[in-house]
Order: structure tokens, then sequence, then C-alpha cells
């Protein structure tokens, strides 16, 4: 699960996730978190976290049937927003494991890939 997770009252709510967080989460994770990234494919190409993929927010819903509600993700775009708004959806769909990178790319401490 991902560090701090938390469910109350039969209400799913993502998780904030620090980059050293999610440093330590890669790590350490017996099987590894699908780190989603919503940023457009411009920005996306431009660096990301290795391992990400794209979809970008406005593709998400078209995409849900294709994404495993038992999996863990970590959302990722730019500074956040857009994170949130792909995690709050990713809730309203049933996905009970979702984090979101805090700060987004622009937060991000570690490697990244073009």
């Amino acid at each position: 699960m991902l560090p701090g997770y938390r469910s109350g009252n039969g209400q799913v709510e993502w998780q904030e996730i620090k980059s050293s967080e999610l440093h330590q989460y890669l790590a350490h994770a017996a099987v590894a978190p699908v780190l989603l990234d919503v940023r457009e494919p411009y920005e996306y190409s431009q660096g990301h976290i290795p391992g990400a993929f794209n979809i970008p927010l406005r593709s998400l819903e078209q995409a849900m049937a294709d994404l495993q509600q038992d999996r863990t993700y970590v959302v990722i775009c730019y500074s956040g927003s857009k994170a949130r708004r792909a995690a709050a959806m990713l809730a309203e769909y049933g996905f009970i494991q979702v984090g979101v990178l805090l700060g987004g790319m622009d937060g991000w401490e570690g490697p990244i890939t073009r």
C-alpha cells in the first residue's frame, strides 16, 4: 500500500506522496506501483520518471477499462493539479490505492527519462 494511504467512512481518499516517500516506496515495494503521468504527450516527452506511462488527463476516462483496479497507482503531472483531478477520477471509478506525487515533476528529486 501507499505510504500513509487511508480510507475512512466508506469514502475513498487518495494520498499525496512526497518525492522522498516515492523514492522509498519504489525501492522497497514488493510490487512496483503504476506510475501514471497525465500530462500532455509533448510534456511527457520532455522528461518523465523512469517507468511512468502516459495517459493525458483528457483521455483518462476512456482508458479506465484498460487499467487494473487492484494495482497501486501514483499519478503524476507537472505541478500536481491535473494529478489531483485524475486521482479523484480514479477514486470515483473504484480504484482504492491511489496516490499523487506532491509537487509533480516540478517537485521530483530523482532521475528522469526523455
